[in-house]
């Protein structure tokens, strides 16, 4: 398990703050075992995988267009290094726990039948 699938873990098994002592998966009444993506089967994977991948993806390219906006290089990152993006990595992780993990479990709990253009 990478560094930030590790982060993801503890954050989705953690209390979430706004429901002492129930954890997001709890909240939403969504079944999460673990961060896990097959990029060859997209359909194949857990629906609140799906919907974070989706609604982080959306997230990055958010935060790529402020960061070049404001005439700053995205591969400059400080935690996330070595990657075209790590500096859109890192900016979008002081965001992404408070934005859209809590939207991803939110409509993973729904079911949705496109719960990529749901999550958008």
């Amino acid at each position: 398990m990478n560094h930030h699938n590790e982060h993801l873990f503890r954050y989705w098994g953690k209390a979430d703050s706004s429901y002492p002592g129930v954890s997001l998966a709890q909240r939403y009444g969504v079944t999460w075992s673990r961060r896990n993506d097959d990029h060859t089967d997209w359909g194949s994977g857990e629906m609140p995988n799906r919907c974070l991948s989706s609604a982080t993806a959306c997230l990055y390219g958010i935060t790529e267009a402020a960061i070049l906006a404001a005439g700053y290089a995205t591969a400059i990152g400080f935690i996330h290094t070595g990657k075209p993006l790590s500096f859109v990595y890192d900016i979008a992780d002081l965001f992404k726990f408070e934005t859209v993990v809590p939207v991803a479990f939110q409509v993973a709990s729904q079911k949705p039948v496109n719960p990529e253009q749901m999550v958008r």
